[in-house]
């Protein structure tokens, strides 16, 4: 019996780097590529130390998947806002408000900070997160390992 090709694994706690990275750094000309055929991140920047050359053709839409930024994946302010609606339904008008002006993310993590929310809301979002990176790869062929993410140890 002839076995199918596996899809390809990639680390998902890699991949949830290098999309910070691209997300971080976006207008610095930030971007991750992930290769199709064996799941290696590549990461391209200012300020990255390259372990290993970054190959000329990672722009190479056959062989590499650009990783998208946080926007990309709906982790900006719809995810605040759905946060906002599940955990603080009361407060959502507010939500709303912080998010339709600049400085929006420190302003509502202040918020969450006052209302004893934070803490919530980093496990929320690691949550969502994982889930949107998974559902990202798998949608374009690449299966995921490693640990589950969760809020940052710090």
């Amino acid at each position: 019996m002839h076995r199918t090709r596996s899809a390809v694994s990639a680390d998902i706690g890699e991949l949830i780097e290098a999309i910070e990275w691209v997300s971080a750094g976006a207008d610095l000309g930030n971007a991750a590529y992930v290769r199709r055929d064996d799941g290696r991140v590549f990461w391209i920047g200012d300020g990255i130390e390259q372990v290993d050359d970054v190959p000329d053709d990672s722009e190479d839409g056959a062989r590499y998947l650009a990783l998208p930024d946080k926007r990309d994946l709906g982790l900006g302010k719809p995810l605040a806002l759905r946060f906002a609606e599940e955990h603080l339904p009361s407060g959502l008008a507010e939500v709303r408000d912080i998010f339709s002006r600049r400085g929006a993310y420190q302003r509502f993590k202040d918020l969450l900070e006052r209302q004893n929310r934070l803490e919530d809301w980093y496990r929320f979002e690691a949550s969502a997160i994982k889930d949107a990176v998974a559902a990202w790869a798998q949608a374009h062929g690449l299966e995921v390992h490693g640990p589950e993410q969760g809020a940052a140890d710090a």
